[in-house]
């Protein structure tokens, strides 16, 4: 059974898809005697029929229906593990879990590398695993952070199995690590409160992992020092209930016991971020000591079974005492029997154990004077030794300074509280934000008005003084989404100030300011007069990304995609970037898309079509096809096969995105613009003017609408209703429509720039065909004038066969000959596409007749 992606499997649009999905939905709900009448109304290769039996057989499969082993035994290869996994071939058995086996593969293209493949095995609950396993694939692919294993691809076996393909993460479990390595216990600590953080990651996302144990946390040794990574979220689940609806069975626990919170090991509703936080107790006194704090829950234990102190089970006597205290403190508050009595989330966690680090008073121990006088002393020992020499002249002012020390406590706790209060409330109204504004959080156009954003970003500017980091968080995103909603003067507004802050706050060089440099930049770009200003911004970017990143960082590189580079010196950053597991998938992306636009107005357009493709699969991969990011990319995509392939692939590809780009963003958004734009002129390069007329008509009154008659905009969508109206025959409106593009064309660009004489060609080739031959013969002549041979090679074949018509009208059938003989040689000689040389061949054929 071939991979689930593959191109003869896959329905080829969103409505193939549904039907596909309802065929599938009879044949789970119809008898075995009934299944064969179903399927007679469809071909054997109908992709509808393909895509339905495939579901229904990996069903079958995972279900248990079927009495045969997981792999059979003819696929398995002599080291007893599977030949291929997809296109992956297996090389090392890594481990199993609960829900899956893992395997150390090899994938040859299209990079060579090797990866983490888990394949989910079969069995009596697997409806329930299918979609756990699912939904693995799925948080992965949204999660972006340099502690957590990304996912790369995903897809079904020959075997019917499903599998999710991972980067390969290096390294060995935590508490094996400490142990070689032999860490030390701030080492260990500090290794543990980077955990956290990335597990703080994960529950930003509304994800709770519910299987934290050291052995899902691999650490490797890298220049930096040790690196841990996040793996395996197969029992994962969301925050939001109705995400995780039908996952398990109610009331069963879930998880592995030893790390299992109380309330998880028994079942409970409501498990939340805590029970990841009690978790990472556990696996905090485990690598402090080798023991976890308490021992395995069964669900019968109750609140009146103590933990054991991280103190009293270290081996080591000098270890035993610097555990006692903070640290102790520390692991009983994470292992608390009541969720309500743990730290709020992995990152208070982590914060406090940065505290004890830092030697200031921990959250977990209870304040008083004489604790922060003992914490103080011991950040400050050689200030407190010289202080104690002075105590006797100080015993006159005791009852003042405890005063002052009393209020400078409350107002730091004040402090504190107010910070903890602004970052929550910065996080919760980005999530409120993003949920009513950002299509593609969405699904949907947005809730949220312009004004209401406006709004917003004033009040993060004026907070971003008082709380930087999270005001300042909460600004590039709302940068970011104005800048997708096409709310282009305000992104512009947003992300100037997010990156004049940075400077100041970050300094320079750093790697926020070089990421908002190039982010300001995009939104400069699309303003002709300020693109100097834009290349200036991205140069900046570069030279400072240089200064902090090596000369391969995917975080340099990423940078500079965007500068000016030799086409060799664009593929060989581009290849890079594909083949680091560390880039950022939108960064590999855009490289993708940058290498494709240069090769697609270069010297080899054809060159791009691999690379546009390879953008459009990885979107579609980790975005998911309603992403806009893969709407563009797909309509990139169609645009270049309808040119360099076939418009048969091109047009499915190119209706669905118009189809997803109305649902999401509406009628009037510049992705709807493009989409219609697109097809449009699709459907006429097929040969099919009449299909496209309608997608041209409602581009030329959305142009209108939205930025005015007369506008760059409007001018080019006259100019493609107008050659379209011209193939389907309907020569008096081409001519009213080209005559009025041209009109408008003129206000915004000089006579002789190309999309002034390609117009002009256009226009001078309805006239003759209208007879109209002296306003034929004028325009075609000056469009010819000043029209270079290579660039405009399509509009030149069109002035010479108006000017041709125009000769022949005149009976100068030689002169007519002549020219068609001098444009021949002179696209000859600039190397003109082939298309166009045989265009003027077949006419001088035609004439020899």
């Amino acid at each position: 059974m071939r991979s689930v992606d593959s191109k003869d499997v896959m329905p080829a649009s969103a409505d193939h898809w549904r039907r596909a999905k309802e065929l599938f939905t009879s044949l789970r709900e119809a008898g075995a005697e009934e299944r064969p009448g179903l399927l007679d109304s469809y071909a054997p290769d109908d992709p509808v029929r393909v895509a339905a039996e495939r579901l229904l057989t990996t069903l079958e499969r995972a279900g248990g229906f079927l009495a045969e082993p997981k792999i059979a035994p003819a696929e398995m290869g002599e080291t007893g593990m599977p030949e291929r996994i997809g296109p992956y071939t297996p090389v090392e058995f890594l481990g199993e879990g609960g829900f899956g086996v893992v395997y150390r593969a090899r994938q040859d293209a299209p990079v060579e590398r090797e990866v983490a493949v888990k394949v989910l095995r079969s069995g009596p609950h697997a409806p329930q695993v299918l979609a756990r396993f699912d939904q693995e694939r799925r948080f992965l692919a949204m999660l972006d952070h340099p502690d957590i294993v990304r996912v790369l691809d995903a897809g079904t076996a020959e075997t019917g199995q499903m599998y999710v393909v991972m980067d390969l993460a290096p390294g060995e479990p935590i508490t094996g690590f400490v142990r070689s390595r032999g860490l030390g216990l701030r080492e260990r600590l500090a290794l543990m409160a980077r955990v956290c953080y990335a597990v703080h990651a994960v529950h930003q996302r509304a994800v709770v992992h519910r299987d934290l144990k050291p052995s899902n946390i691999l650490v490797s040794m890298e220049a930096q020092g040790p690196r841990p990574r996040l793996i395996d979220f197969g029992i994962a689940t969301a925050l939001d209930g109705g995400v995780r609806a039908g996952w398990t069975v109610e009331g069963a626990p879930i998880g592995t016991p030893r790390y299992a919170s109380p309330e998880q090991a028994s079942g409970a509703e409501g498990v939340d971020t805590r029970t990841d936080v009690y978790a990472l107790g556990m696996i905090l006194g485990e690598v402090l000591t080798g023991s976890t704090p308490r021992k395995q829950m069964t669900g019968e234990e109750s609140a009146a079974v103590s933990p054991s102190r991280a103190a009293a089970q270290a081996g080591d006597v000098a270890l035993s005492r610097r555990l006692r205290g903070d640290v102790d403190r520390i692991v009983l508050k994470a292992v608390a029997w009541e969720a309500s009595g743990r730290y709020d989330s992995a990152a208070s966690l982590a914060q406090d154990i940065e505290r004890y680090l830092a030697g200031e008073p921990v959250q977990a121990a209870a304040p008083g004077r004489v604790y922060a006088a003992r914490k103080f002393v011991g950040r400050h020992k050689v200030a407190s030794a010289a202080a104690a020499v002075a105590v006797c002249a100080l015993v006159g002012g005791l009852g003042v300074s405890l005063a002052a020390t009393r209020e400078a406590n409350a107002q730091r706790q004040i402090s504190q509280m107010n910070a903890r209060r602004a970052a929550f409330i910065g996080t919760f109204l980005l999530g409120v934000i993003e949920r009513n504004a950002d299509p593609d959080a969405r699904g949907g156009a947005m809730v949220m008005d312009g004004d209401s954003l406006r709004t917003v970003a004033a009040e993060a500017m004026a907070g971003l003084e008082h709380d930087p980091e999270t005001m300042l968080d909460l600004l590039v995103a709302i940068g970011q989404i104005q800048f997708k909603i096409g709310m282009f003067d305000d992104a512009k507004a947003s992300l100037s100030r997010a990156l004049e802050h940075a400077a100041d706050h970050y300094g320079v060089p750093s790697e926020q300011v070089v990421r908002l440099r190039v982010m300001l930049a995009k939104t400069l770009e699309r303003e002709h007069a300020r693109r100097e200003e834009a290349g200036e911004l991205v140069a900046a970017a570069a030279r400072e990304a240089a200064e902090i990143f090596g000369p391969n960082d995917p975080r340099l590189l990423s940078v500079l995609i965007n500068t000016p580079q030799r086409l060799e010196e664009l593929e060989r950053i581009v290849g890079l970037l594909e083949a680091d597991p560390s880039s950022r998938p939108e960064d590999v992306m855009a490289g993708l898309s940058s290498l494709y636009w240069r090769l697609e107005f270069g010297p080899a357009p054809s060159r791009g079509l691999p690379y546009v493709r390879r953008w459009y699969e990885r979107s579609l991969a980790h975005y998911g096809p309603a992403h806009s990011l893969t709407v563009s990319a797909m309509m990139a995509y169609a645009s270049a096969e309808s040119i360099h392939g076939t418009p048969e692939r091109a047009l499915p590809l190119l209706e669905e995105a118009l189809e997803r780009s109305l649902a999401t963003f509406g009628p009037d958004h510049n992705q709807t613009e493009a989409a219609r734009r697109v097809l449009a002129r699709v459907f006429g390069e097929a040969g099919m003017p009449e299909r496209g007329l309608p997608h041209a008509l409602d581009h030329e009154q959305q142009t209108r609408r939205v930025h005015g008659e007369g506008s760059v905009q409007h001018a080019g969508a006259l100019r493609l209703l107008g050659a379209l109206r011209a193939q389907a025959g309907d020569l008096e409106a081409a001519r009213g429509t080209l005559e009025a593009s041209l009109r408008a064309t003129l206000e915004h660009w000089p006579a002789t720039h190309t999309t002034v004489t390609g117009l002009e060609a256009r226009l001078a080739e309805v006239l003759s065909r209208l007879g109209a031959m002296e306003e034929a013969d004028e325009i075609a002549q000056r469009a010819l004038d000043v029209m270079a041979p290579k660039a405009m090679a399509g509009p030149i074949v069109m002035a010479t066969a108006a000017r041709v018509r125009v000769l022949d009208s005149r009976g100068e059938g030689g002169a007519a000959t002549e020219l068609l003989g001098l444009t021949l040689r002179r696209l000859e000689e600039a190397g003109a596409a082939p298309q166009h040389l045989e265009a003027l061949r077949g006419m001088l054929a035609e004439r020899a007749r």
